[in-house]
């Protein structure tokens, strides 16, 4: 099961990492794609968690005015 967690999760880091030219790829978006791919990783986390707190940081970096 993990294998396909794995293979899942390097696919979306490879198409991440293939559109430096997109605006919405930054640091702080990478770094949130392998904290989050770690802890699915690892920790099983459940994706629904994985977006709410990516959302809540993107969130609280836009307050803290992060413009990327």
């Amino acid at each position: 099961m993990y294998k396909i967690y794995l293979n899942i999760t390097l696919q979306l880091l490879a198409a991440t990492l293939t559109l430096p030219q997109a605006p919405f790829v930054d640091f702080l978006g990478l770094a949130i794609a392998i904290v989050s791919a770690i802890l699915a990783i690892y920790l099983s986390i459940n994706a629904a968690w994985l977006v709410f707190g990516s959302a809540l940081i993107g969130w609280d970096a836009s307050l803290l005015g992060y413009t990327g």
